[in-house]
């Protein structure tokens, strides 16, 4: 139910940090300790095959402290990400209600209820509720509170706003490869088709492929979209065809090969007398 253009959006921009929601005495040192060690757990590599893992290490953190708004965030946005939406928003609620000044709660919830595919929770009100006061919470010297918020705009439609966010991001971070791969995207993607740009996305593209090292699939299907948007069919062609070779998943490879028919059949259009 994810909006296509946001493969590699991150969202856990969340530094971990234990909230010494427990009781401070002797007798609770190891409890501490070992609730320490889960939240770092649950942040842990993820890939499929850690995501039991993780599930449990949360789950197991929150039993120490079922109101810790730090953990139930991140568990909450796990939760999204594995399409366990409903309770992903409750995990998100709670947190919020502990820490009403949550930006990254708010963005998230609000980035929830306006996904209209497949999603019981869609709620524009409710959204807008939540925009309200991200918007209110968002640290503008931070990149990746900018990137979110435009992530959000972009899902409600709000072009200008949307570009807006992403440059002021750029601006403060101008070698992060993954806000860059998807600005790029957003610029050959984004429907009011007044703000894409293809010729910039393009440089973007090709800019997050040499600061990433050139080996990641997404980044690369990203290059080969603003390849195809630029109308340089044979080179959209050429790295799609790498994304497929990097490919880590057979959701991923899928995707990409769906892409490379999609820049196989404009290079014959092309070509064609």
């Amino acid at each position: 139910m994810k909006h296509p253009i946001h493969t590699a959006i991150i969202l856990s921009f969340i530094i971990l940090t234990f909230q010494g929601c427990y009781d401070r005495s002797a007798s609770n040192f190891y409890v501490a300790r070992e609730y320490q060690k889960l939240i770092a757990l649950g942040k842990m590599d993820r890939s499929p095959e850690n995501y039991q893992k993780i599930d449990k290490y949360y789950r197991k953190s929150l039993e120490f402290n079922p109101d810790n708004p730090v953990v139930n965030m991140n568990y909450g946005e796990f939760l999204f990400y594995r399409n366990r939406v409903i309770q992903a928003v409750n995990h998100l609620k709670r947190a919020i209600k502990h820490k009403p000044d949550y930006y990254t709660c708010h963005v998230l919830l609000s980035y929830i209820y306006l996904i209209k595919e497949n999603n019981p929770l869609y709620n524009r009100d409710a959204a807008k509720r939540h925009l309200v006061q991200a918007e209110a919470f968002v640290d503008k010297t931070n990149p990746r509170h900018l990137e979110a918020l435009a992530n959000v705009y972009i899902v409600d439609e709000r072009s200008a706003k949307a570009l807006k966010a992403y440059n002021l991001a750029l601006d403060l971070a101008p070698n992060d490869f993954l806000m860059i791969n998807n600005f790029a995207m957003f610029l050959v993607t984004v429907k009011d088709k007044k703000y894409r740009d293809p010729k910039r996305a393009l440089k973007l593209a090709k800019r997050a492929e040499a600061l990433s090292g050139g080996r990641k699939a997404f980044i690369i299907d990203t290059l080969a979209e603003a390849h195809h948007a630029s109308g340089n069919y044979k080179e959209a062609v050429l790295e799609a065809r790498r994304a497929i070779f990097l490919s880590g998943s057979s959701t991923e490879t899928l995707i990409y090969k769906k892409n490379l028919k999609r820049f196989e059949k404009a290079l014959r259009e092309k070509s064609s007398p």
